[in-house]
């Protein structure tokens, strides 16, 4: 039978990623694929800075999605031609008007940019229900020293 996690220990990691999850939202014109196919930035608009993030499968999808570039053909360019694919994200992005939220999570190996989302994505904190359902749980008195956010 798989065993579960302890509860503590639950709740220690849900407050890792609490600390290293962040949103960014930026124009296209902002992003930056680079020539790997796998790393991406966002150079800031005022101080010309650039934040640099791994890549997920999801990221490729909605990146592919939102520039309406088939998925068989992004997956292609990807796997056989990266700098192909940089190079017509780039221009995608480089022609769009709008703002995107990217969505990003430290992993413990660096940050990573784990969804691209509309600007208009409603953002829900999910840890403030997470407190409400931890003061549900029997027994909460024990783990009272978790902090709260």
């Amino acid at each position: 039978m798989k065993q579960g996690r302890a509860l503590p220990e639950v709740l220690m990691e849900l407050q890792r990623q609490n600390a290293a999850k962040q949103d960014y939202i930026a124009p296209a014109q902002s992003f930056h694929l680079s020539e790997d196919g796998q790393t991406f930035g966002i150079t800031h608009q005022n101080t010309g800075v650039q934040e640099v993030f791994g890549t997920t499968d999801l990221f490729h999808r909605q990146v592919g999605s939102a520039l309406n570039i088939p998925a068989k053909y992004y997956d292609l360019m990807r796997l056989q031609k990266p700098d192909l694919l940089a190079e017509n994200v780039n221009a995608w992005f480089a022609d769009r008007d709008q703002s995107y939220m990217i969505r990003s999570m430290d992993y413990g190996s660096g940050r990573v940019a784990r969804a691209l989302l509309s600007d208009r994505y409603r953002r829900i904190d999910t840890w403030r229900w997470r407190q409400l359902c931890f003061r549900c749980l029997p027994g909460r008195k024990k783990w009272r020293s978790f902090p709260a956010r």
